[in-house]
């Protein structure tokens, strides 16, 4: 576990230093590239970053459907940007399966694993995004 917890943090301060690529991959591909980016070897490279990032913290909490699905839109919400700023994020999913945790263990007669609340709260709120992003087609 102590592995895991240090792939994090070197994750972490990677997509910190990475801000900025990021945001520009978010662009279309003719811009990011005409701004310099390299979007093949740039797009493998976040894409790892956030693998590893995945892979380390369900090492440490276990599969938790639904949280980094939701807390990346979440942050993306509070955040008011295109990108969910890693930090935000990591903070939304954190409290997400904290909640979720004292829900399993207090809400119900029988104690509930915190990935069966993570899947009961993120699936609506998931499917109140994808009305929520229809709704806003249909307007623009």
């Amino acid at each position: 576990m102590p592995t895991a917890a240090a792939v994090i943090v070197l994750g972490l301060v990677a997509a910190a230093l990475l801000r900025n690529q990021r945001q520009v991959l978010a662009l279309d591909s003719d811009t990011s590239r005409a701004m310099g980016m390299h979007l093949g070897r740039d797009r493998v490279l976040m894409l790892g970053i956030a693998s590893l990032l995945a892979i380390a913290a369900t090492v440490i909490a276990g599969p938790l459907a639904f949280v980094a699905l939701a807390s990346g839109h979440a942050a993306r919400l509070v955040a008011r940007g295109t990108i969910p700023p890693v930090p935000h994020a990591a903070l939304i999913g954190a409290i997400f399966v904290q909640l979720a945790d004292l829900l399993a263990a207090r809400a119900f007669p029988v104690i509930l694993p915190a990935g069966v609340d993570t899947a009961v709260i993120g699936a609506p709120y998931l499917i109140f995004l994808v009305i929520r992003q229809s709704k806003v087609r249909q307007r623009g």
